[in-house]
């Protein structure tokens, strides 16, 4: 679909990789927790791996299926979390999804649970959902802010712990000074190594 990653496909591949990751994890003797990093569609994907609602489809696809596929913490960058939010701020920079999230889908009036079902925000329903670390710089498009601001406003509802990075560079890019980097690298320490 060009700009952005969806259900059944992106939850599909990421949650076959961390159970793969798992398996192989435990055979090098690690400690079998696994973190996510996702930018941009890559966050959008990596996003679907943070939630502990069970969907049959995406559980039994893949590879190593019934082996545990959760993960314990993950760094979201600018993505899209909720494609319901996407007609809720004009000129956002997010044109190419109001247009195209039509042609998949249908008109959103008529089919909400199905374009609900495309995010990770649907996946996310309880205090079980893994901790995420936020991150975005404010000149990138406004849009990235919005799709933040809601999972994240969701995430504190549910007592998910959150931690967000805001403006470690400049538009859309990943973290690379050695600040932001710290910040990233002490918020995967508090998750995933064993003390």
């Amino acid at each position: 679909y060009k700009p952005y990653q969806v259900n059944p496909d992106a939850a599909q591949k990421v949650k076959s990789a961390v159970r793969t990751l798992r398996i192989e994890g435990a055979r090098l003797g690690l400690l079998g927790k696994i973190g996510i990093f996702g930018f941009s569609r890559g966050s959008d994907a990596g996003s679907m791996a943070i939630g502990d609602r069970t969907v049959p489809a995406f559980e039994q696809a893949g590879l190593n299926t019934g082996i545990p596929d959760d993960v314990q913490a993950a760094a979201l960058g600018p993505g899209v979390f909720d494609f319901t939010h996407i007609y809720e701020v004009a000129g956002d920079g997010d044109s190419n999804l109001e247009t195209r999230c039509g042609w998949a889908w249908g008109p959103l009036k008529d089919n909400f649970e199905r374009w609900k079902m495309q995010g990770s925000a649907y996946l996310v329903q309880s205090s079980a959902t893994a901790p995420v670390l936020f991150f975005y710089n404010t000149d990138d498009s406004g849009y990235y802010q919005e799709q933040i601001s809601n999972l994240k406003a969701k995430l504190d509802l549910l007592g998910v712990p959150t931690d967000t990075l805001v403006n470690y560079g400049s538009g859309h890019s990943v973290p690379q000074t050695r600040v932001s980097l710290a910040r990233l690298y002490n918020f995967f320490d508090r998750y995933l190594v064993s003390r």
